[in-house]
């Protein structure tokens, strides 16, 4: 029954993956862009999961990895991100160690009995919780 689906699964919650790369577009030239999308999900009222396939730890040392060229910085990026999650309570962000953690997320964030907005899953994750 569809009419029961959105009651088992997390419907009203999407997700949105990035390379390490893409976050960083996203997050200087793409910013305005990703600013509308974040009005959007506020408007109808949805859920939006963003999960960059690389841990913190390289996004934070992002200026010292060969295949990275972006002349932001850690701080501005950071800052922007810190800037959206402010003025946005209809997304949050996680941290993967590659495709095959990002996968793992992806099927616990849609199969969790309890909505994705209360909970913070960047949190879950580096306590192991999930």
């Amino acid at each position: 029954d569809i009419g029961n689906t959105s009651e088992k699964y997390n419907t009203h919650c999407f997700i949105e993956r990035k390379s390490l790369s893409d976050l960083l577009g996203t997050m200087s030239k793409g910013y305005d862009r990703f600013e509308n999308e974040l009005k959007r999900t506020r408007d109808l009222e949805l859920y939006l999961i963003l999960i960059c396939e690389r841990p913190f730890k390289e996004f934070m040392s992002f200026p010292y990895l060969n295949y990275i060229h972006s002349e932001a910085t850690p701080e501005f990026i950071s800052h922007r991100i810190k800037d959206l999650l402010q003025k946005y309570d209809c997304w949050q962000i996680i941290f993967a160690n590659g495709r095959i953690d990002m996968a793992e997320l992806i099927k616990k964030v849609f199969c969790c009995e309890i909505k994705p907005e209360k909970l913070d899953w960047q949190f879950l994750r580096d306590g192991k919780v999930i």
